[in-house]
């Protein structure tokens, strides 16, 4: 069931919120059925885990993600310490509980774009085993 008219204001302090407050924003038009939300993002140490909660909105909601890959790669320069990971945190709201799952992909950040690669910030991420 998806309401495009609901606004959600993603303001929790952690992914788990943030999913959380999602799947809290539609459980009454449920129809008692369960419902699945999630929160994703993209965690630089040497940023002090930025964009984090903020990926989505990092440097400005009106940048482009390719404007946005630029941002890190710039605020990056030349730093050595490139460790990186994605983050997903799902929610799920089941017969009045809610339960939640997170998962990371760990790898690096590259210190250029690979045009025409992926989606969001995946043109900067580099996996563990070494490909975008």
């Amino acid at each position: 069931i998806i309401d495009t008219e609901r606004k959600i204001v993603e303001d929790g302090e952690s992914f788990y919120e943030n999913a959380i407050i999602k799947v809290r924003t539609y459980i009454d038009i449920s129809y008692k059925l369960p419902v699945f939300a999630e929160d994703s993002g993209l965690c630089i140490k040497a940023l002090n885990y930025r964009p984090g909660i903020y990926s989505a909105r990092y440097g400005g909601e009106k940048l482009s993600y390719k404007e946005k890959c630029k941002l890190i790669l710039k605020e990056l320069g030349d730093e050595k310490d490139r460790e990186a990971y994605f983050i997903s945190v799902m929610a799920l709201s089941y017969k009045g509980k809610i339960y939640c799952v997170e998962g990371r992909s760990y790898g690096k950040i590259a210190y250029n774009i690979k045009e025409g690669y992926g989606f969001g910030y995946d043109p900067i991420f580099i996996g563990e085993n070494g490909k975008r």
